[in-house]
């Protein structure tokens, strides 16, 4: 069997297997059958085969993933420790955003990113007018 025959006869195994899958879990709404829906991954990797540049592509994708939790872990650190920090300088008047360490860190994560800052800031404004 030649390997273009090997390659289709094993994507249609797998699209037959994943096609069965969805249609003994669909009228249940479960998916006990999700280890099927991995096995389509064979099918990436034998294309990893066939081309050497989506090789090379995968392989940075995955050398960065490992400084990204390098750079994760660095943010993570420099969170706890200005939570810390806006824990005891503005715990006693803000105690709903800066009672706890986490409440502290989740703040200073939406002010970091810009999400739901204004619910930090429409507190404080009502409590000073």
């Amino acid at each position: 069997m030649s390997k273009s025959a090997q390659l289709s006869s094993t994507s249609f195994l797998l699209f037959l297997l994943s096609f069965l899958a969805y249609l003994v879990t669909c009228p249940f709404h479960r998916r006990p059958f999700s280890q099927v829906r991995l096995c389509r991954v064979i099918r990436l990797l034998s294309l990893m085969q066939r081309f050497e540049e989506l090789r090379l592509i995968l392989d940075g994708f995955m050398e960065g993933l490992e400084s990204f939790a390098y750079v994760g872990a660095l943010l993570l650190m420099v969170f706890y420790v200005y939570g810390i920090l806006g824990l005891y300088t503005f715990g006693a008047n803000d105690p709903a955003h800066f009672g706890n360490l986490g409440a502290a860190m989740v703040s200073l994560f939406r002010a970091a990113t810009l999400s739901a800052w204004c619910a930090n800031f429409s507190s404080y404004h009502s409590q000073v007018i």
